[in-house]
């Protein structure tokens, strides 16, 4: 069974031409957010909500979020998760989770969604937060596993 998770990520263009990566807990909304910024944001953009996945590779021992999170507590700071780098909606995401669920994760950040898909399925990393689509394509080839979606 697949997980659900407790939160929304959204992205939000601002002035300056810097976009904010919003990630909000709504058991807690409207008193918790985490917002990061970073350069390259557009000014013609509108308001998105994106649905991610927690994802493990196909033959990772984890067969849902409580085997990994049950791990991480056991393990803290030996397992990792892989983002498409610092600040995007996958980091922010996994640092909300890892703070709702007290557990202590390495972040790997990449290059790109690309990347750290490619690495989730190489097994180069423990999970990583991708969007659904992406995360539903990796489950659909063999590759991935997916323990929980927002």
């Amino acid at each position: 069974m697949i997980a659900p998770l407790r939160f929304a990520c959204l992205m939000v263009p601002i002035l300056g031409g810097v976009c904010t990566t919003a990630v909000a807990d709504p058991s807690q909304a409207p008193t918790r957010i985490v917002v990061a910024s970073a350069p390259g944001g557009n000014l013609d953009s509108s308001l998105a909500e994106a649905a991610f996945a927690v994802a493990v590779p196909f033959g990772s021992r984890y067969r849902t979020m409580k085997d990994l999170v049950a791990d991480a507590k056991a393990r803290p700071g030996r397992l990792n998760y892989g983002s498409s780098g610092i600040c995007q909606g996958n980091h922010l995401g996994m640092e909300l989770l890892k703070s709702q669920l007290k557990v202590d994760l390495v972040h790997v950040p990449f290059t790109s969604a690309g990347a750290v898909t490619t690495a989730l399925m190489g097994a180069q990393v423990d999970a990583a937060m991708l969007t659904l689509p992406g995360a539903l394509s990796g489950m659909e080839a063999g590759k991935l596993r997916i323990l929980g979606v927002t």
